[in-house]
């Protein structure tokens, strides 16, 4: 696997990449790429280390060198320096077909939310970037935490995933209760949705489905790090 991004518009890092993979999403990607950013503690979680400032967020927009075939690209869609037109052109000329926004402001809590809000850095603009991405012919992974989030983007998402937010990890990995609590809100929240719904599972959960969270149509195992 060559660990090489380029990144649009300023000069590229050499980073580690992270794959989410995806399982039993029917028509959908293999995964979601993701660039994990050297400034991750080993002790963090990936799914908060990569909310982090640090080299994964850092530049207009990454694009790795290789990634595993059929695979989704995770884009930081709230970040200020992004060029979405840019971003589109070098997916569309590496040949991926699904973007998703990971990592997403929608797993930060209430009140750092309203503040990226006030700046337009909400998740008003990962919505709005993914209908753009739509728009351009790529399919699109809208990642969400919250109810409303998922009113927002069901219109524009060919798929959704529920990550729980920063405030579900304080005990270790949420629950498959909480995480079925979480998706059923969703659910409630877009009753029409017919698409794909996904969850977060870990490894030894995707073995057996009978213990991943309720309400889930197919799954997304928590991230690794591709050596």
């Amino acid at each position: 696997m060559d660990r090489r991004w380029v990144t649009m518009g300023n000069s590229g890092t050499d980073t580690e990449i992270l794959f989410w993979r995806a399982v039993l999403a029917e028509g959908g990607p293999s995964g979601i790429c993701t660039a994990a950013g050297r400034a991750i503690p080993p002790w963090l979680p990936y799914e908060i280390g990569l909310l982090l400032p640090g080299p994964q967020s850092a530049g207009p927009a990454a694009m790795p060198a290789d990634i595993p075939g059929n695979a989704a690209l995770g884009v930081f869609l709230s970040n200020p320096l992004l060029n979405i037109g840019k971003l589109v052109e070098a997916v569309t000329s590496a040949g991926v077909r699904w973007v998703a926004n990971l990592p997403t402001v929608a797993q930060h809590d209430p009140e750092f939310r309203g503040h990226l809000e006030d700046v337009g850095l909400g998740y008003g603009r990962e919505t709005a970037g993914l209908r753009t991405l739509r728009e351009a012919g790529l399919k699109t992974i809208a990642a969400v935490a919250t109810a409303e989030d998922a009113e927002s983007a069901a219109i524009d998402a060919d798929m959704i995933l529920v990550v729980p937010d920063v405030s579900a990890y304080g005990a270790g990995f949420p629950s498959a209760g909480v995480r079925s609590a979480q998706i059923a809100e969703v659910r409630r929240a877009c009753p029409g949705y017919a698409k794909p719904l996904l969850g977060m599972l870990t490894e030894a959960e995707h073995r057996l489905p009978s213990t991943w969270p309720a309400g889930v149509d197919g799954g997304v195992i928590r991230p690794c790090a591709i050596s």
